[in-house]
Protein backbone atom coordinates (compact mmCIF):
# COMPACT_ATOMS: atom_id res chain seq x y z
CA UNK A 1 0.00 0.00 0.00
CA UNK A 2 1.16 3.55 -1.08
CA UNK A 3 0.85 7.16 0.85
CA UNK A 4 0.76 10.35 -1.18
CA UNK A 5 1.92 12.95 0.99
CA UNK A 6 1.82 16.30 -1.02
CA UNK A 7 3.23 18.98 -0.03
CA UNK A 8 2.68 22.84 -0.99
CA UNK A 9 3.02 26.15 -0.25
CA UNK A 10 0.40 28.40 0.92
CA UNK A 11 1.66 31.45 -0.52
CA UNK A 12 1.50 30.39 -4.20
CA UNK A 13 -1.48 31.52 -6.32
CA UNK A 14 -2.59 28.29 -7.39
CA UNK A 15 -2.49 25.64 -4.13
CA UNK A 16 -6.37 26.00 -3.42
CA UNK A 17 -7.12 24.34 -7.16
CA UNK A 18 -4.29 21.72 -6.56
CA UNK A 19 -5.64 21.57 -3.25
CA UNK A 20 -9.66 20.73 -4.95
CA UNK A 21 -7.65 18.48 -8.15
CA UNK A 22 -6.49 16.23 -5.34
CA UNK A 23 -9.75 16.39 -3.77
CA UNK A 24 -11.13 15.09 -6.63
CA UNK A 25 -8.26 12.36 -7.38
CA UNK A 26 -8.62 11.09 -3.99
CA UNK A 27 -12.57 10.79 -4.59
CA UNK A 28 -11.71 8.50 -7.63
CA UNK A 29 -8.88 6.87 -6.52
CA UNK A 30 -8.05 7.29 -2.78
CA UNK A 31 -9.16 3.95 -1.85
CA UNK A 32 -5.55 2.83 -3.47
CA UNK A 33 -3.93 4.59 -1.01
CA UNK A 34 -2.99 3.78 2.71
CA UNK A 35 -2.10 7.45 3.08
CA UNK A 36 -3.09 10.37 1.12
CA UNK A 37 -2.76 13.88 2.50
CA UNK A 38 -1.87 16.94 1.17
CA UNK A 39 0.85 19.05 3.89
CA UNK A 40 1.47 22.78 4.66
CA UNK A 41 3.31 25.09 6.63
CA UNK A 42 0.84 27.75 8.45
CA UNK A 43 2.41 30.39 10.64
CA UNK A 44 5.83 27.91 11.26
CA UNK A 45 3.81 24.48 11.85
CA UNK A 46 3.27 21.86 9.13
CA UNK A 47 -0.56 21.37 9.01
CA UNK A 48 -1.61 18.33 7.05
CA UNK A 49 -5.23 17.77 5.41
CA UNK A 50 -6.72 14.01 4.90
CA UNK A 51 -7.62 14.55 1.42
CA UNK A 52 -9.27 10.93 1.36
CA UNK A 53 -11.56 12.12 4.31
CA UNK A 54 -15.09 12.43 2.27
CA UNK A 55 -16.12 15.56 4.56
CA UNK A 56 -12.73 17.00 3.97
CA UNK A 57 -13.37 16.15 -0.51
CA UNK A 58 -16.34 18.27 0.35
CA UNK A 59 -14.62 21.40 1.98
CA UNK A 60 -11.99 21.31 -0.90
CA UNK A 61 -14.58 21.19 -4.05
CA UNK A 62 -15.47 24.77 -2.26
CA UNK A 63 -12.22 26.39 -2.08
CA UNK A 64 -11.89 29.37 -4.44
CA UNK A 65 -8.78 31.07 -2.84
CA UNK A 66 -5.65 30.64 -0.62
CA UNK A 67 -7.33 31.63 2.49
CA UNK A 68 -9.86 28.91 2.05
CA UNK A 69 -7.27 26.18 2.33
CA UNK A 70 -5.34 28.11 4.95
CA UNK A 71 -9.14 28.53 7.32
CA UNK A 72 -9.16 24.76 6.74
CA UNK A 73 -5.97 23.97 8.99
CA UNK A 74 -6.91 26.72 11.12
Amino acid sequence: MADIIDPHDSTRDDTWAKAKGLADYAAKHGRLFGRLEMAIVIKGSLKRMDVNDPATQKKARQFQSNNDVDALFL
